[in-house]
């Protein structure tokens, strides 16, 4: 009786020794979609406001706004809002960085010639010189889409 006791009693400990070592009920993982977008545009000359709609979409085009990315996460110990808050910390980092290292006044406007030519040519302006473009400040944000909330809003100053 003792030995089926102490064989008993093993067997309960080893499958407990198991489950201890099981972390599958604590590892929680995340990916999340986000969008860096623009709010508006703060122009240093009221001139360049006639062609605000163009400026944004000249931003776009060079891949400084208006795209999305997405960020992943596993944490081993945790619930899945650890997972989400570390993929939103890489994300907000990932944004502050490229806001950073904003494009110049030049890109903007030989973007914005570029996609807009026949329409500046047909106004008497034949290169990007020409547009006149002052620096302006680009107001942008960060949105988690897979949340549907703001992480950050950042202003660059595009000289």
């Amino acid at each position: 009786m003792k030995k089926n006791l102490a064989l008993i009693t093993a067997i309960l400990c080893l499958a407990a020794g198991f489950t201890a070592c099981d972390d599958t009920e604590n590892h929680a993982e995340a990916t999340t979609t986000y969008y860096v977008g623009t709010d508006s545009i703060s122009y240093s000359d009221p001139l360049n406001a006639e062609y605000d709609s163009l400026i944004i979409n000249a931003f776009d085009s060079l891949g400084f706004t208006s795209y999305y990315f997405e960020e992943h996460a596993e944490v081993e110990m945790g619930v899945i809002a650890n997972a989400i808050a570390i993929c939103n910390s890489k994300a907000d980092k990932k944004y502050l960085n490229s806001m950073a290292s904003p494009v110049t006044l030049q890109q903007v406007a030989t973007q914005l010639y570029k996609d807009n030519t026949e329409l500046f040519n047909t106004k008497g302006i034949n290169t990007p010189a020409d547009i006149n473009l002052k620096p302006m400040t680009i107001h942008t944000f960060l949105w988690c889409d897979s949340y549907n909330s703001y992480l950050n809003k950042k202003s660059v100053p595009i000289n």
